[in-house]
């Protein structure tokens, strides 16, 4: 029980370190699958640095990886909720984020 503690924070540490700013929309469901589903294995990174195009091939590659290190993948849903989340905030979303 303690290591399990000490990873959720040293998971929580890691997150809080690599997206300086408040996640937009945080209660969106977008922003909680990232969250929670991206946040649990590696820092974050703001929706705003990378452009739609980047996420959906950073997204695609992710699928792979947590394949091989043995993570369920996100299912359709909520890779379309994530990614319609991260195009909606990226670089090149004409400001709406």
């Amino acid at each position: 029980m303690r290591r399990g503690r000490r990873l959720l924070v040293v998971g929580s540490l890691a997150v809080a370190a690599g997206c300086a700013h408040p996640l937009p929309d945080p209660g969106s469901p977008g922003a909680r699958i990232y969250e929670e589903r991206c946040g649990g294995c590696h820092a974050l990174h703001e929706p705003r640095s990378l452009t739609a195009a980047m996420w959906e091939i950073q997204v695609r590659k992710m699928r792979e990886t947590m394949r091989r290190r043995g993570v369920r993948p996100l299912n359709d849903d909520e890779e379309g909720v994530l990614l319609q989340y991260l195009r909606a905030h990226a670089t090149d979303a004409g400001g709406q984020s």
